[in-house]
Parts: C-alpha cells; sequence; structure tokens
C-alpha cells in the first residue's frame, strides 16, 4: 500500500513539474522580433526594427479573363418562386401537394379514382390527368394506396425534368384524423 501511494506521489510531482511554465523569458522569445514601442517616427529612426509603410505599394494578382457565355449564373437559385397563385385557378392548384391528404381511393369504370382533403377540409375528386398542386403537376397514376404525381422541376443545368411524388392513403389506425 505504501507503494502505491509513493508511486502516486511521485507521479503528481512529475505532472505539475512539467506542465508548469519553466521556461525562461530569453528561451521563449527566441525567434521573436523585440516589440518596439513609441510613436511611428521612432519606430521609422530604428534601423533594427521593421515598419511597415502604410502607403506601400502591394503588387497586384495577374488578372484572368473569365467567359459566362453559356453558363449558369451561380447566385441564381434552383428553385424559381412561384408567381401569386391566381384566383381563377381550380382549388386543386391554388394549394400546395405537401398540404393535401388522400382521404379515400376508390374502384369504379375500369380505374381507380381518389379524393383529396384541402387544409380547408373540402374534398374533391381526382383522376388520372387532373391538375393538382402549385406547381402545375399532374395525376400520373392511382394504386389501391396511393396517387402519384408528376410535377415539373428547373434540374441543375436548367432544363426542365419531371419529378414523382407519392401522396400515401392514411388510415385513422395510422395516425391520420
Amino acid at each position: 500500500m505504501m507503494r502505491v501511494g509513493f508511486f502516486l506521489g511521485v507521479t503528481f510531482f512529475l505532472l505539475v513539474f512539467f506542465a508548469s511554465d519553466v521556461r525562461s523569458e530569453d528561451s521563449e522569445r527566441k525567434g521573436v522580433p523585440p516589440v518596439l514601442k513609441g510613436n511611428l517616427s521612432a519606430l521609422k529612426a530604428d534601423p533594427g526594427g521593421r515598419v511597415v509603410d502604410p502607403m506601400e505599394e502591394i503588387p497586384q494578382a495577374p488578372r484572368f479573363p473569365y467567359n459566362s457565355l453559356g453558363r449558369r449564373d451561380p447566385f441564381l437559385s434552383f428553385v424559381q418562386p412561384a408567381d401569386h397563385v391566381s384566383k381563377n385557378l381550380p382549388p386543386l392548384q391554388q394549394v400546395a401537394l405537401s398540404q393535401l391528404k388522400v382521404i379515400g381511393v376508390a374502384w369504379g369504370g375500369g380505374e381507380y379514382s381518389a379524393m383529396v382533403q384541402t387544409p380547408g377540409g373540402k374534398s374533391y375528386p381526382v383522376k388520372r390527368g387532373t391538375k393538382i398542386g402549385t406547381n402545375q403537376g399532374r395525376v400520373k397514376g392511382i394504386g389501391a394506396k396511393e396517387v402519384i404525381v408528376e410535377e415539373p422541376y428547373l434540374n441543375i443545368f436548367g432544363r426542365t425534368d419531371l419529378k414523382e411524388v407519392v401522396m400515401k392513403l392514411y388510415s385513422k389506425k395510422e395516425g391520420v384524423e
């Protein structure tokens, strides 16, 4: 037990000794130019210190030509804001897809049709080809438990592509009112 105490004491002493600042001021300043104090004229007169003249000419970097012809503007957003929603549009085109809920899917006439609810609580029937959402989306297909909407969007190259958005039908047991 005494050996453990002795060992811990020596270890603690060595740790404190090597962790403390034992360097002298001379060893600290080695390689560092001395700090010159005084006014600017005294600093300019001292030949040992280097003073940077604020009016000294800084060499200019070479200029490289850049031609932006045929390239997209890197400061423009990928997502362009939609124009204000017109009051003349049908109700399903005045609401974003993320705000719509699929509340029912039915089979009839050889194809599926669905009921979609807006945030205001109104329900509207949709079938294949119905325009829906604020981004000019169109119902591509309706399955037994989902509505697939195809929306145009601008890709990173500035071209229009189509993306599929799947709107699922959820039951009350799965957490939808």
